[in-house]
């Protein structure tokens, strides 16, 4: 068991560290457009909180149990809010 956590704990610390460096890139490239083009940019954010029981992957392939799990996000009040606000910006 120790020996599985010594080879796989680089993994984890890769995936771990994966969103860290997506928020990053994320927020240059926010940057990098709102310097490149003259019109106001708004980001407007879809939450998907997910518990233990339900991961969803990072793959193109979703589960059905994935596809719940995102559809029954999409009813949550504070995304509900996200898509007004963007019904707004897009009138």
């Amino acid at each position: 068991h120790n020996l599985i956590n010594r080879m796989t704990s680089p993994l984890g610390n890769v995936y771990g560290n994966f969103t860290k460096t997506h928020d990053f890139s994320h927020d240059q490239m926010m940057q990098l457009m709102s310097n490149w083009i003259n019109v106001p940019l708004e980001e407007v954010r879809l939450q998907l909180e997910e518990g233990q029981s339900d991961n969803v992957s990072m793959s193109w392939h979703l589960t059905a149990l994935e596809k719940r799990t995102i559809e029954g996000a999409v009813f949550r009040a504070d995304n509900q809010k996200a898509l007004e606000r963007i019904k707004q910006i897009l009138k």
